[in-house]
């Protein structure tokens, strides 16, 4: 389960969400309901989830919760940043996935080459530009070195109290401060491929 909580100490509002979507204030927030919700969630991953899962570190990590700074995007505070999927063999990045959050919904923007051209039958097309490309690539790539498969999911996004986040700032001061932070990485690519030509269905 993924909470994302912000606490404005100055108007005393607590915005949230409990799906990785919108913060918002509309809804009564209770610290018990996080726990409850975590808790069970952990108990499902560990007891049923984890004992099929791919995932090297649901067998052989015990399991435990996370509090992480929360990042925004950088055209909108109350929603999460752009997050990437990054897919390296052998050091080279091969493919990378675009997912972005507007509103109480979220969007994947896509497949995109290495050179972060869009894939045939992308209708965002690529990448932005405001978007550090080199960067992303050559970090994805040296953690991805001398592994045949490594995934790294990348936030593009601004920590939530950052300062231009503020009134005052434009959006192209924004893009221009982005931060590029790694948030997960994975020896498998567990990501959701609808597509029967890239994932089996077996």
């Amino acid at each position: 389960g993924v909470w994302l909580v912000k606490h404005d100490a100055e108007s005393g509002a607590t915005r949230f969400s409990k799906t990785g979507m919108e913060l918002t204030d509309d809804w009564d927030f209770e610290v018990a309901d996080l726990v409850d919700s975590l808790s069970k969630q952990l108990h499902k991953t560990a007891d049923h989830e984890g004992e099929y899962a791919e995932s090297w570190a649901l067998r052989n990590v015990r399991p435990g919760l996370v509090i992480e700074e929360l990042f925004a995007a950088v055209d909108y505070e109350n929603v999460p940043p752009m997050e990437l999927s990054l897919f390296v063999v052998w050091g080279r990045l091969w493919l990378a996935n675009a997912n972005e959050v507007r509103g109480f919904n979220r969007w994947s923007n896509g497949f995109y080459h290495r050179n972060g051209s869009a894939v045939p039958g992308n209708p965002h097309g690529d990448i932005p530009e405001w978007v550090d490309w080199p960067l992303v690539l050559s970090v994805a790539e040296r953690l991805g070195a001398n592994k045949d498969m490594f995934r790294v999911d990348m936030f593009v996004g601004l920590p939530a109290m950052h300062p231009l986040l503020q009134e005052g700032s434009t959006e192209e001061e924004r893009k221009a401060a982005a931060h590029y932070v790694v948030s997960e990485s994975e020896i498998h690519p567990t990501t959701i491929f609808w597509d029967s030509e890239i994932h089996p269905t077996t």
